[in-house]
């Protein structure tokens, strides 16, 4: 699993070690640093949706720490400011390697043939006993469910591409107010124009995204560009630059 981790530029932490936060742990595990809530969940809302946002997840298990910058490669929940990563019931010596945000929970990476795959370093995250656990709430005396089920249930959705998949079709491009050219040359304005799908909720729905970038080359040289929304028809979305 270490090999397999490294390949896509994740770390596991030592063996031995677990990450930790002694001023977050859980109420029912007191005197047990290793079982801890973050609510240092990814915004992201590719990865998961407004409902997990604002969550708290329980914890325990290993840290993690991610070797590159790689645009593949996402944090999806990471440590609070208090959090870090050692020997339970050993005395710290120095400072920690991995600390803060640092201490990366669950990552995420999706390779560039839009293959996917999801790292925990922590199966009890996941079980029934964490799931079902009420947190104290913030501003009131009512207690409320952690964010566990709901961030699972995304971040698998996520991992089996059944959320935040796009598809393109219907690509058109031609002279600035013109006709289309089997032909361009030096200094021609270009419009290209394609129909972005994202699925989501089991049907494909139109992409409202403004990040789009589109690749022209020639040759040796290329320009890219970001696209930008412009139009919306049935079930399908413009962009054009």
């Amino acid at each position: 699993m270490v090999d397999l981790a490294a390949e896509f530029g994740i770390e596991l932490d030592a063996r031995g070690r677990m990450a930790m936060d002694f001023a977050r742990n859980v109420d029912l595990h007191e005197h047990d640093p290793t079982v801890f809530v973050t609510d240092q969940i990814n915004p992201e809302p590719a990865f998961v949706g407004e409902q997990v946002t604002g969550g708290s997840v329980v914890y325990q298990g290993i840290g993690m720490s991610l070797l590159s910058t790689s645009d593949l490669l996402s944090p999806l929940l990471t440590g609070s400011p208090t959090t870090y990563s050692y020997f339970p019931g050993e005395e710290v010596q120095g400072s920690p390697i991995l600390a803060g945000k640092e201490v990366v929970l669950v990552a995420a990476v999706q390779a560039r043939n839009n293959a996917r795959a999801v790292f925990s370093g922590s199966m009890k995250m996941f079980s029934d006993d964490f799931m079902d656990m009420l947190l104290p709430g913030t501003n009131s005396e009512e207690d409320v469910d952690s964010a566990n089920q709901a961030f699972g249930r995304e971040i698998m959705k996520w991992a089996l591409q059944e959320k935040s998949v796009l598809k393109a079709s219907n690509f058109e491009h031609r002279i600035v107010g013109g006709e289309k050219q089997s032909i361009y040359r030096i200094k021609d304005e270009v419009e290209f124009f394609a129909h972005i799908e994202e699925y989501s909720d089991g049907e494909w729905v139109p992409f409202q995204g403004n990040d789009v970038q589109v690749r022209v080359a020639i040759k040796q040289h290329g320009v890219r560009c970001t696209r930008r929304h412009c139009i919306e028809a049935q079930s399908t979305s413009g962009i054009v630059g």
